[in-house]
């Protein structure tokens, strides 16, 4: 399957232009949710404040709801996909600069 990770700042803009649910809102999160990474750190930053931004579209009850509903998804995606890379990143540097652990079974 073809990585869309490069394309994170077009998908999460055709999202925002998307009201409600309908085919294209869960193409664009299910595409969101394929994306393997690596993330940009100012662009996944900067598309996650997008996502989580007030909605200030005069929408009636129903819309509003399925509209914050669905950007919150797309939000917690790419917040889980960049924080899982961090960690990653942060673990792999830990785990370069550890001594070597001595066997503590063996008497010295």
């Amino acid at each position: 399957m073809y990585d869309c990770t490069a394309y994170l700042p077009q998908i999460v803009d055709l999202l925002l232009t998307r009201v409600g649910f309908d085919e294209v809102t869960w193409s664009c999160i299910e595409v969101i949710r394929k994306m393997k990474g690596h993330f940009e750190p100012v662009i996944a930053r900067k598309y996650i404040r997008k996502l989580l931004a007030e909605i200030q579209l005069p929408l009636n009850e129903k819309d509003l709801v399925a509209t914050h509903a669905n950007r919150l998804e797309a939000a917690d995606r790419i917040m889980c996909g960049y924080f899982n890379q961090i960690a990653r990143t942060y673990w792999a540097k830990w785990n370069k600069s550890e001594q070597p652990i001595t066997d503590v079974s063996k008497p010295t």
